[in-house]
């Protein structure tokens, strides 16, 4: 063989052994069986043959191996089994003979050179041989064509036949071999470098970590640069040499063949300067021992290029570049030469490189266009079309590198049509410029001087005006002026959309703004922008349609989550995250905050966005890890989120909580005060954005100082009365109740009860049950309380808040009650996964069909179902939909 087989035992092969294990138990039981092992070169097919062989206690063991040089030859490997038989009755005689004595074991190893008569017996033994105690072990490459291909296909399909696919080793798999040779742990990059560079296969897996550990190297972080060098080297050093030896042809051609990426022939021999004669004995020589084109391993192939100066392989992906693209190659594969030369002297490049990313933008490819347009922009030093186009890529996996070139462009830029569609690129990106005051101003400059006769651009940066204005809160005010003048004006979905949000700022009829906001979304689909559908979806869900709002998130969550746009999917997954949670479905906030959190850490967002992070704080809170809240908290860049108009009431608001919960009322009432401050400043009036004024009120009745409150909810009662939603009236009842107390405090918290009873703000609700059996208590009516607060723990439970439940609970207790403790629930008990597949079983959904939602195994979800049953005392779909709370 052409790389030696290092000892050792296998790893990673249980499944394969079990399976071969069985056919050797059928076989002492008298049925014959065949395995037809199949897999590329070096893969550990013959180990496999090996280990099994050695396992055949008590069988005859007949072995044979081909080669390509027997392969014409009638019956040669027939004869090496049975070297005194000439054909086949006597083949099949001495076979059936020494197996009617015993056990018989016949390995064919590297079938794929194999005479075809020796073929057409071992197909006669196993269809006369079913009855006798016999096992065939075929081991064969991918590769064998014409009638050894047939006959192998024949042998496969035998009845007693199982085909075994012997695969290049699994990442996990590699992990535990690295494990096991180095006696630590690696680390997840280092095992992945190592399975890169060997394909996960066996032989040269073990090779490779032989010269690491005789380097030194440790499987950890820090080696794996090191590693990485010394595997390039060494890989190709194993493989290539012990094929061509010191071939000046065979290495030319390997050069160009690492360089194209592909066998083509015509195209090997034009490169490489060789004839076509000496290409064809190289490619089929990689065909016969590595195995088809496909299973080449990269490293074994890059190694070729590893004795060439920076120059020589400079000037070789230049002629590759030219080759290519004078043969009508495909833009991208030039492109894919072009940008791995240090400078694009030729002026037919360029051209070429921006139809390759024009062509990788048309079919999705990101990765690939964002690729071709950095080298392009390196090479023209950057226009603004070029920067755009570059900005739409990068927004969606890189919005940090996309604002700096939307930001660069609109500086450098002085042409105003280029600066109207720069303006109009943050809006459609989702992005606010690093300084949006001064980008606030260039953009209305811009607005004044373009022409009248610029329609479409002119609408463009007027939405994104809007956008910005909106977003930041030294630009609200301006915002708002804007619309309020121009509302005639205001046409198509995003008028719509800048109407509905006007309206809900200066909480004017709910019910008006939530019909425009819905219009907008209807009318606007996808062309509505990232922004504006958030804001219509937050408009909705103050409106007091929670349900509506989510759907509209989820819809948008899907388009994003097909089209790879990380950064949108973000934004709505942690908006989402908060309607859930305000609305009392706290388990699904919690997957969609984790989930976004991981998104922001994994791809380094931190000073980005502020979204993910703060739905992350509530949902910590929420379920009582105060200081866990913090932290997060406290990893915010707090000079950005000053400014943005509606990040910064939610920081002060979670903020007020945590130290609120931590005792510390004197610092939690600033907290709410300097919200309802920085919302006036704004020119924020809605009193449901946040409950503040509910919250403080609540806070200083704990003080004793409840009359302070009175001027801060005598303020909102026109402004509840105006936007009008269970959830605004239900709120101020409950401040209402607070402040008066007595007879009349329990009036006006049963009338909240009563409002919120039925709507969406079951976080809320449960609140004013608590409120309620409070107020009852203070009055003496001790039974009435009780009612009441059983009610308040029971639902807060049922949204998923261990926090209010347990105050709830505490005040039961208080009043002579009994309940047990909060997690005693069955629904505490499930895990967040485990609710989201009752959800979607108790919705109706198959296991399958969960699977596939959720992109996990089959066999998970059945044991998440197994365990949700077990919780919650059911035993079928039915009983689970009328027991379990759903999530969403």
């Amino acid at each position: 063989m052409p790389v030696d087989r290092p000892e050792g035992a296998l790893v990673g092969r249980a499944d394969e052994l079990a399976l071969l294990d069985r056919a050797l138990a059928d076989a002492r039981a008298g049925v014959g069986r065949c395995v037809l092992l199949r897999g590329g070169a070096w893969v550990g097919k013959t180990a496999l043959l090996d280990l099994v062989t050695s396992r055949a206690e008590g069988f005859t063991v007949l072995r044979a191996t081909c080669d390509q040089a027997r392969a014409d030859t009638p019956y040669a490997i027939a004869n090496t089994l049975l070297p005194t038989a000439r054909d086949l009755p006597e083949l099949w005689e001495q076979a059936a003979s020494l197996a009617r004595s015993g056990p018989l074991l016949v390995v064919v190893d590297d079938a794929h050179w194999c005479d075809s008569h020796t073929l057409v017996w071992l197909n006669f033994l196993l269809r006369r041989g079913a009855g006798l105690p016999l096992l065939v072990l075929i081991a064969r490459r991918a590769e064998a064509t014409g009638q050894v291909s047939e006959l192998l296909a024949e042998a496969a399909a035998h009845s007693h036949s199982s085909v075994l696919r012997v695969r290049p080793l699994a990442e996990s798999t590699v992990a535990e071999l690295l494990h096991r040779e180095f006696g630590e742990p690696p680390a997840p990059s280092f095992t992945r470098l190592c399975r890169a560079m060997t394909g996960g296969v066996p032989a040269l897996l073990a090779r490779l970590v032989a010269d690491l550990r005789a380097e030194g190297v440790h499987p950890s972080d820090q080696h794996t640069e090191q590693a990485a060098s010394l595997a390039r080297h060494r890989v190709a050093r194993w493989v290539v040499p012990s094929l061509f030896g010191g071939s000046r042809s065979a290495w030319a051609v390997l050069r160009a063949l690492a360089v194209l990426g592909r066998a083509d022939e015509q195209l090997l021999t034009a490169l490489s300067g060789f004839p076509a004669r000496a290409v064809a004995a190289v490619v089929e020589d990689l065909r016969r021992y590595v195995g088809p084109e496909r299973d080449w391993p990269r490293p074994v192939l890059a190694g070729a290029l590893t004795g060439l100066t920076g120059a020589e392989l400079t000037c070789l992906r230049a002629r590759a570049a030219r080759l290519l693209n004078d043969v009508g190659s495909a833009p991208e594969a030039v492109a894919d030469q072009l940008v791995q030369l240090p400078v694009l002297e030729q002026t037919w490049m360029l051209p070429v490189l921006e139809e390759a990313a024009d062509s990788a933008v048309r079919r999705g490819d990101s990765t690939a266009a964002v690729l071709y347009l950095q080298r392009l922009l390196e090479a023209d030093g950057g226009t603004t079309e070029l920067r755009l186009k570059l900005a739409e890529e990068l927004s969606q996996t890189d919005p940090a590198a996309a604002r700096r070139h939307l930001w660069e462009a609109l500086q450098a830029s002085e042409d105003l049509r280029d600066r109207a569609r720069v303006g109009a690129a943050f809006e459609s990106s989702g992005l606010v410029p690093e300084q949006p005051d001064l980008a606030m101003r260039g953009m209305t400059e811009t607005l004044a001087r373009l022409d009248e006769q610029e329609v479409e651009l002119r609408a463009g940066l007027e939405s994104a005006l809007l956008s910005l204005g909106a977003q930041h809160v030294s630009n609200l005010p301006r915002f708002l002026s804007s619309v309020r003048e121009r509302t005639p004006a205001l046409a198509g979905a995003r008028g719509l959309a800048a109407r509905a949000l006007e309206a809900t700022i200066s909480a004017r009829c709910a019910e008006s703004a939530a019909r425009d906001a819905l219009a907008a979304l209807a009318e606007g689909g996808d062309e509505l922008g990232d922004w504006w559908t958030r804001a219509c979806a937050s408009v909705v869900h103050l409106a007091g349609d929670s349900d509506a709002a989510v759907a509209a998130l989820t819809a948008r969550l899907a388009r994003s989550g097909r089209s790879g746009d990380f950064w949108s999917y973000c934004q709505d997954l942690s908006i989402r995250s908060m309607f859930r949670q305000e609305s009392g479905y706290s388990g699904a906030a919690k997957v969609d905050s984790q989930t976004a959190a991981g998104i922001v850490d994994s791809r380094q967002w931190h000073g980005l966005t502020s979204l993910p992070q703060l739905a992350r704080a509530s949902v910590v809170l929420e379920q009582g890890d105060v200081h866990g809240a913090l932290a997060v908290l406290d990893a915010l860049h707090l000079p950005t989120l000053r400014g943005l108009a509606w990040e910064f009431p939610t920081y002060l608001m979670v903020r007020g909580h945590a130290r609120w919960m931590l005792g510390d009322r004197d610092t939690a009432a600033r907290c709410f005060l300097d919200c309802g401050r920085y919302l006036a400043d704004a020119g924020i009036s809605n009193p449901a954005v946040t409950l503040w004024w509910l919250d403080l009120t609540y806070l200083l009745d704990e003080l004793g100082r409840v009359h302070e409150a009175a001027e801060y909810v005598a303020e909102q009662e026109q402004r509840v009365l105006d936007w009008g939603t269970p959830k605004a009236r239900g709120s101020w009842l409950l401040a209402k109740a607070v402040l008066v107390g007595g007879t009349a405090g329990v009036e006006h918290a049963t009338e909240a009860v009563e409002v919120l009873t039925g709507s969406q703000a079951r976080m809320l609700e449960s609140q004013a049950k608590g409120v309620l059996g409070r107020h009852l208590l203070r009055l003496g009516e001790v039974k009435a309380a009780r009612g009441h607060l059983r009610q308040a723990a029971d639902l807060a439970v049922r949204n998923g808040s261990p926090v209010m439940a347990q105050s709830a609970r505490n005040l039961l207790l208080a009043a002579g009650g009994r309940m047990p403790e909060v997690a005693a629930s069955p629904e505490e008990t499930l895990t967040d996964r485990e609710r989201l597949v009752a959800d979607l079983a108790g919705a109706g959904s198959t296991n399958r069909e969960i699977a596939t939602e959720l992109c996990v195994t089959l066999r998970t979800v059945e044991s998440h179902l197994t365990n949700v049953y077990r919780k919650l005392g059911v035993s079928t779909r039915r009983e689970l939909a009328a027991k379990h709370v759903r999530l969403t």
